[in-house]
C-alpha cells in the first residue's frame, strides 16, 4: 500500500490516508454497535428452553435479550445463572453437525439432539470431575439410559471441535477428528438440536450444519454468532456520516478561502484523533463492558417482590376451601423454589407432586403452596403470622435459607415460626433448601442455623440438599443455583412425602390426646 501511495500526488496521498483512517474508525464504531445489539433474540435462530417453562426462572428472558450471551461473538451458556439450554428454532434433516467448544476446568457441555416434547438425546462432554457420556432423557431431565464415553475427554481451556454424523440407523461422534462414539439410533428424519450448559461458563462457536435435501442434495447452515448484518448497517451509517462531514468541512474551508493541503492535514489529524478515541472505546468495551452485568435496581426489585407477595396472597385467599371432615392441611412456606420455579408445568412442582402422593392418605391431606419468590425468612414470617396462619394448617413445612444473608435475622425468623406454631398447636418441619452442588459443593452456610433451631425445639429436619446431591448423576436437576428442573422437583417430593405423612400422623390435632410412642 505504501509503494502504491508513493505513485500518487501528495494531495491524493492525503485523501487516501484520510479515507483509510476513517474506514478504520467506522469499523471500530460499527463493531461496538454490532456487539451491543448482538443478542439471541435479534439473531432469531435460537430459542431458550427456560422461556418455555410454565414456572419461570430468573433472567430467562434477559439471557436471550442481552449482549452477555454472545459476548465475544460466541455462545456463552454460563451467563445469567448458567444451565442455559439453547435450541435451534426449527427441526432439520441433519446429516452432520460440527462446532467448536471451550470448557474450563470442572465443567461440561451437552450437545442436544433428537429433541421432542417428551424426550431428547445428548452427548455430554465434561472435564474432571465430570465424565463424558451419551444419554437419552425425558423432557423433565431424568436420564432413561446413559453410556460412558471414556475417549471423549476435551482438554480444559483448549478449543475442541465436535463432529456428529447421522447415518440412517446410527450416529457417530468425533473430537478433533478422532472417533469417540458410535451408537444405534432410530431414524429421526427432522430433528431439533442445540446446546445445554452447566454452572460455569462454557462456549460454542463456528457451528456448521449439513442437512439432507431432496435427491441427496446437501445444504449448509453456518452460525458464527456474529452480528454481521448489524455490523454492515452500522459501518455504512458511520462511513456515510464521515463522508458527509468531510464534504461539509471541505465547503467550509473553501468558503474561507483556504487553499493547498492545509485542510487535508487538518482532516487527517482530526480523523486520527477520532480513530484513537474509537480504539480506546473498543478496548474499554471489550475488556470492561461486553460481558459485564448491569447494576441491579434495588428499588425495582423490592417493588417486584411486594407485587409477588400480594399476588400469591390474593391467589391463596381466593382458592381457600373448607377441608373435608377429618382432613388435614399442610402449608408450605418458602421462596421461589417452593413456589415451583423451574418446573415445566404446574403439576411438576414438588408441592403439587407431594399432594398427589398423599392423595391416597386417609384422612386426606391438602397441600397449600405459600412460596413467594425473592422473600427472606423474616418477610415470610410476617405474611405467615398476618395471613396464612388463618388457614389452620396441621403442619407447616419451612423450606428456606438461600435468600437470607443475615444469619442472626434468619435464626430469629425461624424461632418466631416455631414459637407461633407452638402457640397455635401447629407442627413444624424444617427442610434444608437444596442448592445445585455445582454452585454450592458443600452444605449451604445457613443450614447449620436451621439445624440449631430445630435441635432446640425438637423440630424434625429433612436434608433435601444432601438427598439431591446424592442423585445428581441421574439426570439434569437444575436450571440455576436454586431452581430445580421438573426432575429435581420430583426428587424433592420423593424426599419429603413420607416425612410429611409421618409428621402429620404423629402430631395430635387440637384437643386430641398425644399419640402413644
Amino acid at each position: 500500500m505504501i509503494s502504491a501511495m508513493s505513485l500518487l500526488s501528495p494531495r491524493a496521498t492525503l485523501v487516501s490516508m484520510i479515507l483509510i483512517v476513517q474506514a478504520a474508525l467506522a469499523v471500530s464504531v460499527a463493531y461496538v454497535c454490532a456487539s451491543v445489539e448482538n443478542t439471541l433474540l435479534r439473531n432469531g435462530k435460537w430459542t431458550s428452553t427456560k422461556l418455555a417453562l410454565e414456572k419461570q426462572v430468573m433472567s430467562a428472558l434477559v439471557y436471550m435479550n442481552s449482549r452477555q450471551a454472545l459476548s465475544g461473538e460466541r455462545l456463552n451458556l454460563g451467563r445469567w445463572h448458567g444451565y442455559q439450554e439453547v435450541i435451534y428454532h426449527e427441526a432439520l434433516p441433519l446429516r452432520d453437525v460440527s462446532f467448536d467448544l471451550l470448557l474450563p476446568e470442572q465443567s461440561y457441555l451437552t450437545f442436544v439432539f433428537g429433541k421432542t416434547q417428551e424426550r431428547f438425546r445428548g452427548i455430554l462432554l465434561g472435564t474432571p470431575p465430570f465424565s463424558s457420556l451419551y444419554f437419552t432423557a425425558l423432557d423433565s431431565g431424568e436420564f432413561l439410559s446413559s453410556a460412558p464415553l471414556p475417549d471423549a475427554r476435551p482438554k480444559a481451556g483448549v478449543w475442541t471441535r465436535l463432529t456428529v454424523e447421522f447415518a440412517g440407523d446410527h450416529f457417530s461422534a468425533a473430537l478433533d477428528g478422532v472417533p469417540v462414539a458410535s451408537f444405534p439410533m432410530d431414524p429421526m428424519g427432522m430433528q431439533r438440536f442445540g446446546f445445554r450448559g452447566c454452572a460455569r461458563e462454557v462456549f460454542v462457536d463456528d457451528l456448521v450444519v449439513h442437512r439432507s435435501g431432496p435427491g441427496g442434495t446437501v445444504s449448509v447452515i453456518r452460525e458464527t454468532f456474529w452480528n454481521g448484518r448489524g455490523f454492515a448497517l452500522a459501518f455504512a451509517s458511520v462511513a456515510a456520516a464521515l463522508l458527509l462531514l468531510d464534504l461539509l468541512a471541505l465547503l467550509v474551508y473553501r468558503g474561507r478561502g483556504a487553499r493547498g493541503q492545509k485542510p487535508l492535514f487538518a482532516a487527517l489529524a482530526a480523523s486520527l484523533l477520532l480513530l484513537v478515541a474509537g480504539a480506546a472505546v473498543v478496548a474499554v468495551y471489550v475488556t470492561r463492558f461486553s460481558g459485564s452485568y448491569g447494576v441491579p435496581d434495588a428499588e425495582r426489585e423490592r417493588a417486584w417482590r411486594a407485587r409477588e407477595a400480594q399476588r400469591i396472597n390474593e391467589a391463596l385467599s381466593s382458592e381457600r376451601q373448607a377441608l373435608p371432615e377429618g382432613g388435614d392441611r399442610v402449608l408450605f412456606v418458602g421462596s421461589s423454589q417452593t413456589w415451583g420455579a423451574g418446573a415445566t408445568r404446574e403439576e411438576d412442582t414438588f408441592v403439587h407432586a407431594i399432594e398427589s402422593r398423599l392423595a391416597v392418605n386417609d384422612p386426606p391431606i391438602e397441600c397449600i403452596n405459600a412460596g413467594v419468590s425473592g422473600l427472606t425468612a423474616g418477610e415470610l414470617f410476617r405474611l405467615y403470622r398476618e395471613e396464612w396462619l388463618s388457614f389452620a394448617p396441621r403442619l407447616t413445612v419451612i423450606n428456606l435459607s438461600t435468600n437470607d444473608e443475615d444469619a442472626a435475622a434468619f435464626e430469629q425468623a425461624l424461632e418466631q415460626f416455631v414459637a407461633l406454631n407452638e402457640e397455635h398447636g401447629v407442627a413444624t418441619l424444617f427442610v434444608l433448601e437444596p442448592n445445585s452442588t455445582e454452585f454450592t459443593p458443600r452444605s449451604p452456610r445457613l443450614h447449620p442455623v436451621m439445624r440449631r433451631v430445630a435441635e432446640r425445639h425438637a423440630v424434625p429436619v429433612v436434608d433435601a440438599h444432601a438427598y439431591l446431591a446424592e442423585r445428581s448423576d441421574r439426570g439434569f436437576l437444575w436450571w440455576d443455583v436454586v431452581h430445580p428442573t421438573s426432575f429435581g422437583h420430583r426428587l424433592i417430593a420423593e424426599c419429603l412425602a413420607e416425612e410429611i405423612r409421618d409428621a402429620v400422623r404423629g402430631f395430635p390435632r387440637a384437643g386430641d390426646a398425644a399419640p402413644n410412642k
